[in-house]
């Protein structure tokens, strides 16, 4: 299986930078995770995410619809200078997306969520909540792009990151997103970061 995503940036926008990680990199919803040592700090993007269900190759956009069996959320996690270049337009190094819980993964469902709350509890600190729309379009198109050179199998995902909602990480911090259409429910993913 593999992860795919997309990264538009203001500069290019006709340009998406991409981004691929094996199965092997991804961490799932209510578990610890190690901030890794080997930049000066990493931030955390919040995506959709759609798994492919059934198997498919030069997708028409028409029937992109038909490959998502299943919808969740998911953090990305990179390192602040990767994000930077995503940004600026830039290139950077590929090596520096691969590594172990580079992909935080919450709980699938059969339908998109329509509309999520980030919330970013830091400890001694006020509770910081973001409201957002999950537009199922870029999913869509990333899914459709990468389809033109690779074959789409069942369980592969696509993420579409919600860049506006990049939050620095730290010891202590705590990141969940739940659906606000169902306040009282359990968030669809969070992470305790280390």
């Amino acid at each position: 299986m593999k992860i795919y995503a997309e990264f538009t940036s203001l500069p290019n926008p006709q340009e998406p930078a991409k981004a691929i990680w094996p199965d092997s990199c991804w961490l799932l919803s209510d578990r610890p995770l190690y901030i890794p040592d080997f930049a000066s700090g990493f931030v955390a993007i919040t995506a959709l995410a759609g798994k492919i269900g059934r198997l498919g190759k030069c997708i028409a956009s028409r029937f992109a619809h038909r490959y998502v069996a299943q919808w969740t959320v998911a953090f990305i996690i990179l390192p602040k200078h990767v994000f930077d270049c995503i940004c600026n337009g830039e290139s950077f190094d590929a090596a520096d997306l691969c590594f172990d819980n580079a992909v935080v993964l919450g709980e699938w469902n059969q339908e998109p969520p329509e509309a999520l709350r980030l919330a970013v509890l830091r400890p001694g600190r006020e509770s910081l909540y973001t409201d957002f729309n999950s537009d199922t379009a870029p999913l869509y198109s990333a899914l459709v792009r990468l389809s033109t050179r690779n074959t789409l199998k069942m369980g592969d995902v696509i993420l579409a990151p919600v860049i506006a909602s990049q939050s620095g990480l730290e010891e202590g911090l705590t990141l969940s997103v739940s659906d606000t259409a169902d306040s009282s429910a359990t968030p669809m993913l969070s992470t305790r970061f280390k």
